[in-house]
């Protein structure tokens, strides 16, 4: 497993909103896709105006997790106050009703056939005061021949009051809450 890699270390003029901030993410991710035609899974962590941009290129469901405790551990220690994180995924892609019962019929998406999955890229940004968060999702276009995956048609949504979607990376600072609050409720016992 490779290491976290820091990316890039930025520092603004002052402390953007979370829009802006998601934006600043959005701006960075679509730069470096239409560079590389690819980008590893990103994370951006804000702390104040201070900006952490960490690749953490996990090859498994594990290393998945394992990089995601590790970037909670250096959001308690930078006080992150919001962050981004995108990485590719990808989409049941289904063009009838037949498709869509087949699809709904499979009791875990990898099963499903590949020519029945669309790329995608997902950019998630979360503040820690708030329960809104923003999302960004591109259709990624598939390399053809010797041209590489480029991304394609755009859809920006901002969610108020949902605290995250789910997934591996709903809302991170709800599980550091929760966390510091079974640690502490712990410590009260005597079983810490």
């Amino acid at each position: 497993m490779k290491a976290p890699q820091l990316l890039l270390n930025r520092t603004l003029d002052k402390i953007p909103s979370l829009p802006e901030f998601h934006m600043v993410g959005t701006q960075w991710i679509e730069n470096e896709f239409e560079l590389r035609g690819t980008i590893p899974p990103l994370w951006i962590l804000r702390s104040g105006v201070s900006l952490i941009f960490i690749a953490t290129p996990w090859q498994d469901a594990r290393e998945k997790d394992i990089y995601t405790e590790t970037i909670k551990g250096l959001m308690v220690a930078t006080l992150c106050d919001a962050y981004c994180v995108a990485s590719e995924s990808w989409v049941t892609a289904v063009h009838s009703e037949e498709e869509l019962a087949e699809a709904d019929a499979i009791d875990t998406l990898e099963r499903l056939p590949a020519n029945r999955r669309d790329s995608m890229l997902l950019q998630m940004t979360h503040g820690r005061k708030s329960t809104d968060f923003i999302g960004t999702a591109w259709l990624i276009n598939e390399a053809r021949g010797n041209l590489r995956q480029t991304l394609g048609v755009r859809q920006d949504e901002y969610f108020r009051g949902l605290g995250g979607i789910g997934g591996r990376f709903s809302n991170l600072f709800r599980e550091i809450a929760d966390e510091a609050r079974a640690a502490q409720t712990a410590q009260a016992k005597g079983t810490y």
